[in-house]
């Protein structure tokens, strides 16, 4: 009759060596650990590529963006929730900073004007200060008239944080001093 020999375990088989082992040795199996472990690494750092890879230019020319905020603070208090005050068919516009630094504008599924064509060419944008100041020019998608520039508080594959030190005069509450925040979301 046959016997079952448990895996992993010692057997004798007659031959020159005394005992061999099936599945046991420790420098072979640490050794195959080894070599699947440096063989698999590459692959490991491959697959997990930071996003940190790309530039200022490419993360913010890869997508449409949406503005899902735009306030001024002063002191880290709010004073003015700009982006509260806009109307749902401002709120759906969505954004394109283009290779060519224009910035493309669809009026998204609503319309603040009917007469306004639903794709249009809104300024242009430009990197500078070593990729840490964005400026717009000629543009309307945020509530300061004239050519700005931000400093880029956060910049990632899905968003855009801006932050201004600004004076405006609000219809209605006067002048208001403080930090204009605005934020971008991938779309």
């Amino acid at each position: 009759m046959a016997k079952l020999i448990p895996y992993k375990q010692k057997f004798a088989i007659p031959c020159k060596q005394e005992n061999l082992t099936i599945f046991e040795s420790s420098k072979n199996n640490t050794m195959k650990k080894i070599i699947l472990l440096a063989f698999s690494l590459p692959f490991v750092f491959a697959a997990c590529k930071k996003e940190d890879d790309k530039s200022n230019f490419d993360l913010l020319t890869d997508g449409k963006w949406k503005l899902t905020e735009v306030n001024i603070s002063k002191n880290d208090t709010l004073a003015l929730d700009y982006y509260y005050t806009l109307g749902t068919c401002a709120k759906d516009n969505i954004y394109t900073f283009n290779k060519d630094n224009s910035i493309t504008s669809d009026e998204g599924a609503t319309k603040c004007d009917a007469t306004v064509q639903q794709i249009t060419t809104d300024g242009t944008w430009l990197l500078s200060n070593g990729d840490k100041t964005f400026t717009i020019k000629n543009s309307k998608i945020l509530p300061i008239s004239g050519d700005q520039s931000f400093n880029i508080k956060t910049l990632n594959s899905s968003t855009l944080k801006l932050t201004k030190d600004t004076t405006i005069d609000y219809p209605g509450l006067g002048i208001i001093s403080g930090t204009i925040n605005a934020t971008f979301s991938k779309n």
